[in-house]
């Protein structure tokens, strides 16, 4: 299966209860992080892969979500053509809050990773 980790090792497994997280201490900021693709299985390879941001619920603000495979250039979308072993494929998740009024917890941006999996 392909999964996100929060780091180069690979241990620190993205989920419902262990998010990508940022924090923007004034409006209008932005925070970049690096996350890592990865397959867990060696048996399985993945053809086909993109990952982009979806909103979940209520007002469509996955714009404020851009991503990168080289920490430079960031767009809605980012495509890996094969994810064939067990190591972490770096890339960027750049979230850019825009100037709000309030206080906001924004927690249903998530990121859809969707490929085509073929075993080895």
């Amino acid at each position: 299966m392909l999964k996100i980790s929060k780091n180069v090792g690979l241990t620190d497994i993205v989920s419902a209860g262990n998010p990508i997280s940022s924090q923007h201490p004034i409006s209008g900021s932005t925070e970049t992080i690096q996350v890592y693709l990865f397959n867990d299985d060696a048996t399985k390879r993945y053809e086909s892969v993109t990952v982009n941001a979806i909103d979940t619920t209520g007002p469509d603000e996955s714009n404020w979500v851009k991503l990168s495979t080289n920490g430079t250039t960031f767009t809605d979308t980012i495509n890996f053509a094969e994810i064939k072993d067990t190591v972490g494929h770096l890339f960027y998740v750049r979230v850019t809050t825009p100037s709000v009024a309030d206080t906001q917890n924004k927690t249903d941006i998530k990121l859809s990773v969707v490929g085509t999996e073929f075993a080895v």
